[in-house]
């Protein structure tokens, strides 16, 4: 007699069901806010969308470039609905404000101090949830109004996710606000559809023309820009983003109105509604933003990381955070010293001094304006300044060091 088994079709453990990342509130939502984000955009960002035809109804992995606070918004107005954004895992360590953001909007947490595996699964499952999948690949804002390094490995997931690409540039956006400022530009943006490709195009192509048409479809310069962005305050905390003048070398700006002026020699320079760089006491030598950015990271370059071991090239005053991923920062100390050298970095609080080797860092990054996150071997520390704090130096001075010390090729200067 044949033998049954122990357990009957009904007794059997069910697979549990992943929970959906796109909720019904979330379409609901979207719904309701459609006109009120319109609005918004209009009025803040003077953006003009293009109108985005999917008489299809597809869903799509869309890219696009990356510079101000309110692209999500620019993508949610064009697209209306099943929208998920990936978004940095700082924004889900934000205690309420988090929980309304979660609450609100479909997002995918990625941590960019590491390499996070769980994002891209979830990317997996929202494609099978026929939601589109939004993500700047640049992974921060540009700092200097060109579109930054993107890793080649979008490829590697747009083929994984097999799904049509869309891309989207967003033209005007630096000029109206840029990363490094706090202040809104009076000027004309444009938020457009470049390019959509689809599954049997990109299967035919190489990765290096994939790659192409990628960057093809959402590189912007601001420096080729000729429109005005009208303001009084348009170079104000310009010193976010540089620390560097051709007279001086590494140094500090301190930014007023429409001017910077270096703390070292007091070379003046002026940020013209044009977003073209002049100098006013002296012959500037870089035209626009991209030119100093540029010349900025070359001089970092050069930079000989055995020389001046003894004295740090910056010492900064920091609020001092302990970060939970996903969950909370708790704050450690309210002012910390932190002081940046060729090969590391010391954090100084409460009259206990700790050296962190670049070596054993697992990772730094810049969040938002100010903050600068540090994947130690234990944990995530977290280092935010005051408003003219500039974090990214601590990110470039890192990167600077482990591809002189593990070679060209095997690491990326991301500047980010």
């Amino acid at each position: 007699m044949m033998q049954t088994s122990a357990l009957q079709p009904s007794e059997k453990k069910k697979k549990k069901k992943r929970p959906r990342i796109l909720k019904p509130r979330h379409m609901v939502l979207a719904i309701l806010g459609f006109l009120p984000l319109v609005a918004y955009c209009k009025l803040v960002y003077h953006a003009r969308i293009v109108p985005f035809s999917n008489p299809q109804k597809r869903n799509f992995l869309v890219l696009h470039n990356h510079v101000t606070p309110g692209d999500e918004l620019f993508i949610h107005v064009m697209l209306r609905r099943n929208m998920v954004f990936m978004a940095t895992e700082d924004i889900f360590s934000c205690g309420w404000i988090s929980r309304l953001l979660e609450y609100a909007l479909a997002l995918i947490p990625i941590d960019k101090t590491a390499i996070d595996v769980g994002a891209i699964k979830k990317c997996y499952q929202a494609a099978k949830e026929k939601a589109h999948i939004v993500i700047a690949p640049e992974g921060n804002r540009t700092y200097s109004g060109k579109t930054e390094y993107i890793k080649p490995s979008i490829v590697s997931l747009a083929r994984a996710l097999k799904i049509p690409v869309l891309l989207i540039k967003i033209e005007g956006g630096y000029g109206v606000n840029p990363r490094w400022s706090d202040n809104m530009r009076l000027g004309r943006m444009k938020i457009y559809a470049s390019d959509v490709i689809e599954p049997e195009e990109y299967a035919a192509l190489s990765d290096e023309d994939f790659y192409a048409r990628i960057l093809n479809g959402i590189e912007v310069n601001a420096a080729t820009d000729t429109a005005a962005f009208l303001g009084n305050k348009r170079a104000e905390y310009l010193e976010r983003a540089f620390y560097y003048c051709p007279d001086c070398g590494f140094t500090r700006w301190q930014s007023h109105g429409n001017t910077a002026r270096c703390l070292s020699c007091n070379r003046t320079v002026r940020y013209g509604e044009d977003m073209t760089l002049t100098g006013v006491d002296r012959p500037f030598p870089f035209a626009k933003m991209n030119d100093w950015y540029e010349a900025q990271s070359k001089a970092l370059g050069k930079l000989d990381i055995s020389v001046r071991q003894d004295t740090p090239y910056y010492t900064d005053t920091v609020q001092l955070f302990s970060v939970q991923p996903y969950k909370r920062k708790h704050k450690l100390v309210d002012r910390a010293g932190l002081q940046l050298f060729g090969d590391r970095l010391y954090l100084t609080a409460d009259g206990k001094e700790t050296c962190y080797l670049f070596s054993d860092l697992r990772r730094l990054a810049v969040l938002g304006h100010n903050k600068l996150n540090i994947r130690t071997q234990a944990g995530i520390l977290q280092c935010k300044g005051d408003k003219r704090f500039n974090a990214l130096k601590y990110v470039q001075f890192y990167y600077h060091f482990l591809g002189k010390t593990l070679g060209d090729g095997k690491t990326e200067f991301l500047g980010l």
